[in-house]
């Protein structure tokens, strides 16, 4: 049997409005996420380091899941060498459980670089600033919030590969949605213990590669950096996507009606 045929209805003025409506709508969701973008040489060692993020979160962090179903309630960082490996950092929630986690892979060996899980913490509410450390020493990386050792892993290999061109991301702004407050990022050349990070305050010292402070609204979509190396001839970073200030770069657009 052939299937029944389907009837065509003119597009009339009112049915165009709403398809406008909605498209608009669509286009404002994609655009939701944020992120700032620096460039890597002079500004990251592979080695051994630091990435620091103080924020707060606007958003649900233990969202009921079904299972097999995966939510991601923000991202952090990304950072990525071709042909070499790609990491990327984000508040998680699957099966019930919530973490976050550093999803890292190397190119051409398999489980070289695997995943830096930690347990999300418990009592962390939409509206309170934290503080989120990621270290790298050779093989060894770790996670810490607050001050706390949470999670790490003892890896295959190393980080490596050529920096120039490359740019380190905070936020993500290829995504749907970051609802984060950004305060500062810090990026140093060492690792950081846990403990020295505990009631941390952005600030520079002799370890400092990178310090950015939201504290003003960005100009022309560019920080103004405390600490940068300048070898890309940048001064801050770059914002991406839907952002605005609220007492600290939010990386999402603003309420309807807010500046």
């Amino acid at each position: 049997m052939n299937p029944p045929s389907r009837r065509q209805h003119p597009r009339g003025p009112a049915t165009l409005l709403i398809l406008a409506a909605v498209l608009s709508v669509a286009a404002a969701d994609l655009a939701r996420a944020g992120g700032i973008e620096y460039p890597a040489p002079g500004n990251l060692r592979l080695e051994e380091g630091t990435i620091e993020l103080w924020l707060t979160p606007m958003t649900e962090l233990y969202p009921a899941t079904k299972p097999k179903e995966y939510r991601r309630a923000f991202a952090l960082f990304g950072f990525r060498v071709p042909e070499h490996f790609s990491m990327s950092a984000a508040w998680l929630s699957k099966n019930g459980q919530h973490q976050v986690a550093v999803s890292m892979s190397a190119v051409g060996v398999q489980d070289g670089l695997l995943s830096v899980p930690a347990p999300a913490p418990r009592d962390w509410q939409p509206g309170q600033r934290h503080h989120v450390a990621f270290t790298w020493s050779g093989r060894d990386m770790k996670l810490a919030f607050d001050g706390r050792e949470a999670g790490g892993r003892k890896q295959q290999l190393w980080l490596s590969g050529p920096l120039a061109g490359r740019s380190l991301i905070i936020g993500d702004p290829d995504a749907r949605d970051c609802r984060i407050i950004l305060h500062a990022v810090r990026v140093s050349c060492m690792a950081r213990p846990a403990e020295t990070m505990k009631n941390a305050q952005p600030a520079a010292d002799i370890h400092t590669l990178l310090l950015d402070v939201f504290d003003q609204p960005a100009k022309a979509g560019r920080t103004n950096a405390r600490v940068i190396s300048g070898l890309s001839g940048e001064g801050g970073g770059v914002i991406k996507g839907a952002h605005h200030f609220a007492q600290g770069l939010a990386l999402f657009a603003p309420a309807k009606g807010e500046r």
